[in-house]
């Protein structure tokens, strides 16, 4: 029997709120109108959660106010992804708790974090060898920690702004000089935690969803009953792309929603996977 499923289940996750600041509060905040496009916007309402519920929260509230919703980090875009026009401007900036680690039992390293963590912070720390965060770390992550002292590893992907945010990374697969060998952004994500835009949330881990051959899969609704949908059936080019949604038969719909800009859902938490780092480093010009 299968351990795997076509059908994405929400999971359940305690209420928060999250205010939004609208009206005269939002004076003095311009800058999180704009990112390295340096095209400047509008938005009728400012948030800045601190959790997944609170990212659910408001993208509720701005469902029922009729507003769309940008998603902004570190706003190191230069596509004017993070610039909103009109509604509701999320802000993850404050998404910035490295979770944990842990050890699969192939001996891969991976590490938790939140979808605000700058990519500078996860390098340096693997570096150093520490985290700020491990203090709130469980007993496994602490063990792995310990091991992960001696192992020199360190995460691939290196897009050419790298106080981008991680969860910014995934959204647009990110690439960079080391993609020639290590590839992009993509297979380094092992899971991510999602919002929809009806504030339901998916834990998707790779591996165990899976469209059906024809590329059909489900997402449960509140009520029980299944929105069924379909992957894209265009081939996915064997060169470097960024056009349009990843496609591959049997699609991991994991991979979905990396890459997808943020249109399809929310990214607020990852979990990604560790390499060995190069014992060497060397550019040629």
């Amino acid at each position: 029997m299968s351990d795997t499923t076509n059908v994405l289940r929400p999971v359940a996750i305690a209420q928060a709120a999250c205010p939004l600041l609208t009206g005269d509060a939002l004076v003095g905040l311009e800058k999180y109108l704009a990112d390295e496009s340096r095209r400047q916007g509008t938005a009728d309402a400012l948030a800045f959660p601190t959790s997944t519920a609170a990212v659910a929260a408001a993208v509720t509230a701005a469902r029922e106010q009729g507003w769309p919703v940008t998603i902004s980090a570190a706003r190191t875009g230069i596509a004017a992804g993070a610039v909103p026009n009109g509604g509701l401007l999320l802000s993850l900036e404050k998404l910035t708790r490295v979770r944990g680690l842990r050890r699969t039992d192939d001996g891969t390293f991976l590490l938790h974090c939140e979808a605000g963590v700058l990519l500078t912070h996860v390098q340096q720390s693997l570096r150093n060898g520490s985290f700020p965060d491990s203090a709130d770390w469980d007993a496994e992550s602490l063990a792995a920690l310990e091991e992960l002292m001696d192992a020199h590893l360190f995460y691939p992907p290196d897009p050419t702004e790298a106080s981008a945010a991680i969860g910014g990374t995934i959204a647009c697969n990110a690439s960079g000089a080391h993609t020639f060998l290590y590839g992009p952004t993509r297979p380094y994500v092992q899971r991510l935690q999602v919002v929809l835009m009806d504030g339901r949330v998916l834990d998707l881990d790779r591996g165990a969803h899976l469209a059906e051959e024809d590329g059909t899969f489900g997402i449960e609704n509140a009520d029980g009953t299944i929105a069924w949908g379909k992957t894209p059936s265009y081939l996915w080019p064997r060169t470097k792309s960024s056009a349009g949604y990843f496609s591959a038969p049997q699609l991991d719909l994991i991979d979905l929603f990396i890459g997808s800009e943020g249109t399809l859902g929310i990214i607020t938490e990852a979990e990604i996977r560790l390499v060995p780092a190069p014992e060497t480093n060397c550019a040629v010009m």
